[in-house]
């Protein structure tokens, strides 16, 4: 059972590689098939409180709205109690949250480049409007921002830097 396991960054991550991307040009991940289904709490009932990444491999959890909801609602139904993470720099108000109990501690990782640029053509876009989502909506879950990566001589001015921190 712990080969279906895969741990990184502190997180215990399950989802799937999909094919299709945002196509970012600094992306590691590009060839890495990996595909994660066990819910923690099937290899021990102590790790309902495990720190989850939804969707974390190639692919935007939120190009996969589908696969992410199911995950959720499948931590939902096992009364996960830890953080559940979906970091993201696509269009929040495409997926369809609907929990009846909002029962998981569920958190939005907004991933931002700070500019538009070549390299990442849709996080700077996004994000803004992602916040503006969710405050509107009024919607109960947490949010952070992940700039990343910063890249010399590209996003690292000190303007890019403060307008990220700023928001």
């Amino acid at each position: 059972m712990l080969q279906d396991v895969y741990v990184s960054k502190s997180f215990y991550c399950i989802g799937h590689t999909t094919t299709n991307c945002f196509d970012c040009k600094y992306c590691r991940a590009k060839n890495d098939k990996i595909s994660v289904v066990t819910i923690p709490t099937d290899i021990n009932t102590n790790f309902v409180n495990l720190p989850i990444a939804v969707n974390l491999f190639y692919g935007d959890p939120l190009l996969q709205p589908h696969l992410t909801e199911s995950i959720l609602h499948l931590l939902e139904f096992n009364k996960h109690k830890g953080p559940v993470l979906v970091v993201t720099k696509g269009d929040l108000s495409k997926f369809k949250m609907d929990f009846k109990d909002k029962f998981l501690d569920l958190h939005f990782a907004f991933s931002t480049f700070g500019i538009e640029h070549e390299y990442d053509k849709i996080s700077a876009k996004n994000l803004i409007s992602n916040l503006e989502f969710l405050e509107k909506k009024k919607l109960p879950y947490k949010k952070s921002i992940e700039f990343r990566p910063i890249c010399y001589g590209i996003n690292d001015s000190k303007e890019t830097i403060e307008s990220v921190f700023k928001i």
